[in-house]
């Protein structure tokens, strides 16, 4: 995360919150189908060491939502889960797993700033309070394969996604239980995006988002981890914005005036 001997015709933009990455459970599978489970399992990994100790600092804690605070459907009145592992083991003994269970956690090769360190970390976090997690190791394009089918799709996926227009609809569609990369599937969220998508104010579109970002806290469709920073140098000779989705484009740059 360090960056040394930046030209001086170089200007550097750092801690561009853009991408949150999570661990998107699959709901179809044994454990993970409880939500006291899902709720434990956030409960269990202590985002905050993860974000100083393996980024630096150069990250945000995601507060029990999907989007971070550049997002216009961000709750600012949602708090993280804490790290509580006693409480990991109460909801777990409550969901009858009081010995834990095993499972699998399926993580992309160098997609994610420190993502096989971060995924070691959690899994070890997550072994503590009894569950044992064997971590699968594939190509980023392997995993989003393997993610468009519940029979293929791991137990829980190490990713990050972002939206390319920073709105809550261009975000909300990807956790629809009828989208294909989404294995935690939740009619409750599908009748509240329906209604999200079929009110006509802005007013209402605003209440129903922040009910849906409630709702999914509580649901837990994945272990909430945090944003990934993105660090960019730009020339000075150079007029360009970073983009919520992380894509580079030549044609979004022009020479600066």
């Amino acid at each position: 995360m360090t960056i040394s001997k930046i030209p001086s015709e170089t200007a550097l933009s750092l801690r561009c919150m853009l991408c949150p990455v999570f661990l998107w459970f699959n709901t179809t599978t044994p454990g993970i189908d409880n939500k006291l489970v899902r709720q434990a399992m956030n409960y269990a990994v202590d985002k905050e060491v993860i974000v100083k100790a393996l980024l630096r600092g150069y990250g945000s804690v995601l507060n029990g939502q999907v989007f971070s605070p550049i997002y216009t459907g961000y709750n600012p009145d949602l708090d993280p889960y804490p790290y509580d592992p006693e409480k990991a083991k109460e909801l777990l003994a409550e969901a009858g797993y009081p010995d834990g269970f095993s499972t699998t956690l399926q993580v992309p090769t160098g997609a994610y700033v420190a993502g096989d360190q971060i995924a070691q970390v959690v899994a070890a976090q997550l072994g503590q309070v009894g569950i044992k997690v064997e971590i699968e190791q594939m190509p980023i394009q392997t995993l989003i394969q393997l993610g468009n089918n519940a029979e293929t799709a791991g137990p829980m996926r190490f990713l990050g996604y972002a939206a390319y227009d920073m709105s809550a609809r261009g975000f909300l569609i990807y956790f629809r239980s009828a989208g294909a990369s989404n294995q935690a599937k939740d009619p409750d969220y599908d009748k509240l995006y329906e209604a999200y998508l079929a009110a006509e104010t802005e007013e209402e579109k605003a209440a129903l988002v922040k009910e849906i970002t409630v709702h999914m806290r509580d649901y837990a469709p994945m272990l909430w981890l945090y944003s990934q920073p993105t660090t960019y140098a730009v020339r000075k000779g150079v007029d360009w914005k970073a983009r919520p989705d992380d894509w580079l484009r030549a044609f979004d740059m022009k020479p600066a005036e």
